[in-house]
């Protein structure tokens, strides 16, 4: 991999995972979910709430589903190298 490559590389990752992290990512507890898919919550950041709903954010499988969509559109690079990144550092979440 050339110093090029390896630049794009860095770069198309750093920008997925900023948009992802960006739009948020929850991890849906069964214990508090309502009747229906999506619903209102109260997300924290930097001490200000905002009301949100559930839809308009990442769950893990939503984000790697977006992750793998984006790459789709990117020419040329190996999509198995940068979707394997993305499951070891979305596991982390």
């Amino acid at each position: 991999m050339t110093g090029h490559d390896k630049s794009r590389y860095i770069q198309t990752g750093y920008n997925l995972l900023k948009e992802i992290y960006d739009k948020g990512i929850l991890n849906l507890n069964p214990k508090y979910q309502q009747a229906t898919d999506n619903y209102p919550i109260t997300v924290l950041n930097k001490n200000i709430a905002a009301d949100k709903n559930t839809a308009d954010l990442f769950t893990r499988k939503k984000a790697l589903a977006y992750w793998n969509q984006k790459l789709n559109t990117e020419t040329g690079l190996d999509k198995a190298f940068l979707l394997t990144l993305s499951a070891t550092g979305c596991s982390l979440i």
